[in-house]
């Protein structure tokens, strides 16, 4: 009798931890989301609308992976878009229900992107400083994911952090992925790439405070999914 109450104390302290580790990573995110509850659109996401609203698609299908305050999200919601907003944070959820203007247009899932199993089909893909937080495994399997959902002549919009990127992070952080700018061509090679800007920037501030030399280096893409002739 003592042993099973040892092991009920046991898993119930494992489960108390591990949801305590995911509050304090929603909760940081939930902080962000509250300073910058009215951030525009980043530009590249502007150009990406901009190719989408000059093509020949007349019904258009957008799917925001890690939508987080729905920012990016605003421009198509204005336009006769379906878009389907994903993301783990409830607060983040919260927020991007803030949005819905027209019935049936916003679809909202709460999901870690590890427990997406498929996508809808669609016309654009938006991964705005999301994918890297993810194991590499993880990341490439859910990339064949995203490239399967991806319609011919559809659009990716998204960031990946290269080899340099170096922010301390708390240990209850999500793992961080870093690709090199070769591992990222090789996943685009069924892609015409339209934009593709690397970022290295020194963090003075924060590189202070930690009392180590903190980075920031991401990779912005757009790129268009090639169509296949038979």
């Amino acid at each position: 009798m003592k042993h099973f109450i040892f092991l009920s104390l046991l898993v119930c302290l494992i489960s108390c931890q591990s949801a305590k580790q995911t509050s304090h990573y929603q909760s940081s995110w939930s902080k962000y989301f509250q300073k910058n509850p009215n951030k525009p659109p980043d530009n590249f996401v502007v150009m990406t609308q901009n190719y989408l609203n000059n093509s020949a698609t007349s019904r258009k299908t957008i799917i925001d992976l890690g939508s987080g305050a729905g920012n990016n999200l605003k421009g198509f919601l204005k336009e006769d878009y379906t878009v389907f907003a994903y993301d783990s944070d409830p607060y983040s959820i919260a927020l991007i229900g803030n949005l819905q203007t027209h019935p049936n247009q916003l679809k909202i899932i709460q999901s870690s992107f590890e427990d997406i199993k498929t996508l809808p089909k669609n016309d654009t893909v938006i991964a705005w400083r999301s994918l890297s937080f993810m194991k590499k495994n993880q990341l490439m399997d859910f990339w064949q994911k995203i490239n399967a959902s991806l319609k011919n002549d559809g659009y990716f919009v998204g960031t990946f952090f290269g080899t340099n990127h170096y922010l301390k992070r708390s240990k209850t952080s999500r793992h961080v992925t870093r690709l090199t700018k070769n591992e990222i061509m090789s996943m685009f090679n069924e892609y015409q790439i339209l934009h593709f800007v690397e970022v290295l920037q020194y963090d003075e501030k924060t590189s202070k405070c930690r009392g180590s030399e903190q980075f920031e280096h991401i990779y912005k893409i757009i790129a268009r999914k090639k169509v296949h002739v038979h």
